[in-house]
């Protein structure tokens, strides 16, 4: 009898735990009915990270290993070059442990290509973010609203697409870094 009870009252608790379902039209809330609409998403051209070590180099195409696989990115006299350290390299080598900044998603069959490849080592554990920032109400935002930059002068970079190198982020919406180094792309 006190297995059934104990039941019963825990059948009772999940209903009142759970005062709305959602249905494929909207949400229904007691017997209110609230429509969703489609949320609406805007294009940005994100840049991703991806962490590898360089396999080979041929002609302008860089043989990556990410997560035990291997993947071609291409490279252009408008690709990036730096070492973690902020300074800007001529190639990278077989064996050179990277990040590669790009547009494109390693799970698609799209030609990658390499925005920048930045040359790391072993017991580094900096990033780099590539961007154009702008001074969004008092705050240095990437375009895509994924990064905050806290430095003096932020005004005096307002505009240009930045390579931001950086040691610590903090963990919020959106990240927040003090940035180690930045190197201006391009004005805008």
């Amino acid at each position: 009898m006190k297995k059934i009870i104990s039941i019963l009252m825990a059948a009772s608790m999940f209903a009142a735990a759970v005062p709305a379902m959602a249905t494929t039209e909207g949400i229904i809330q007691g017997d209110i009915m609230m429509i969703s609409e489609e949320p609406v998403v805007e294009a940005t051209e994100r840049s991703n990270r991806y962490e590898g070590i360089v396999e080979s180099i041929e002609d302008n195409m860089v043989n990556v290993v990410i997560d035990e696989a291997t993947y071609t990115f291409a490279t252009t006299d408008a690709t990036l070059l730096y070492s973690i350290e902020g300074k800007e390299i001529e190639a990278v080598k077989a064996g050179d442990k990277v990040i590669v900044v790009s547009k494109s998603l390693l799970d698609t069959k799209d030609i990658k290509s390499a925005d920048a490849i930045v040359v790391t080592t072993e017991e580094s554990t900096a990033s780099v973010y590539l961007d154009t920032f702008d001074m969004v109400d008092g705050e240095m935002i990437s375009a895509d609203g994924e990064l905050v930059l806290n430095m003096e002068k932020a005004e005096e970079y307002a505009g240009k697409k930045l390579l931001v190198f950086y040691s610590f982020e903090l963990q919020s919406l959106p990240a927040q870094t003090t940035p180690d180094k930045v190197v201006v792309v391009e004005e805008t």
